[in-house]
């Protein structure tokens, strides 16, 4: 009887809370390319393509020093955006010049599944990848726009460029409910009772 009761608690106590799940994307590797070679998904994460119906735009990546693999926005629009397949806790994001057409700053806004605004960031960009911390949750698109540029491509549109990489980020958590200490316990004090009850008999 009180294994029984142990095991319904542990089941309960499983149900209610769920830890967090870190996870970082790298572009070491990838899962899917959209039609027009760009960088469709990594893991939980799926990035633009062609929000500028004139070039084949996204994300597509290189070697930075040779080695180490990043991505960068391909034809320098802006407007680019990745998103999460649920919401997760956006915990950081390695941004840095990717070519001398660099933007002034690089905006970085996070919304949630309804589209509001949850953040917005302005970055001036360094010649080396540098962290930037957020710590938004509830986070299921990142839009990465860009003041400045220049008209390189002559199209009449303003281009600049940037690298990502490590999109650190973790699964929402779910919390245990503040009654469930007093369900377990009352779980545990009928336990004890059914089993004096079975030495009594």
């Amino acid at each position: 009887m009180q294994n029984t009761v142990f095991s319904i608690i542990l089941l309960l106590a499983s149900a209610f809370a769920t830890a967090s799940q870190a996870a970082v994307i790298t572009f070491d590797t990838l899962d899917s390319f959209h039609a027009n070679g760009r960088i469709k998904s990594i893991g939980d994460v799926e990035f633009s393509a062609n929000v500028q119906s004139d070039y084949t735009d996204g994300f597509d990546r290189f070697l930075l020093g040779g080695t180490n693999a990043v991505s960068y926005n391909a034809f320098g629009e802006s407007g680019e955006f990745f998103t999460f397949s649920s919401a997760v806790t956006l915990n950081s994001i390695d941004f840095g010049i990717h070519s001398e057409y660099s933007p002034d700053k690089l905006i970085v806004e996070t919304f949630d599944g309804s589209g509001n605004l949850l953040s917005s960031m302005e970055i001036v960009l360094l010649s080396v990848l540098t962290t930037y911390d957020f710590g938004v949750s509830n986070v299921s698109k990142v839009l990465l726009t860009f003041t400045g540029g220049h008209d390189v491509l002559t199209s009449g549109r303003l281009h600049a460029w940037y690298n990502l990489d490590n999109i650190d980020y973790s699964t929402a958590v779910v919390p245990v409910p503040a009654s469930l200490p007093l369900l377990l316990a009352g779980f545990g004090f009928f336990g004890l009772v059914g089993r004096l009850k079975l030495r009594s008999s």
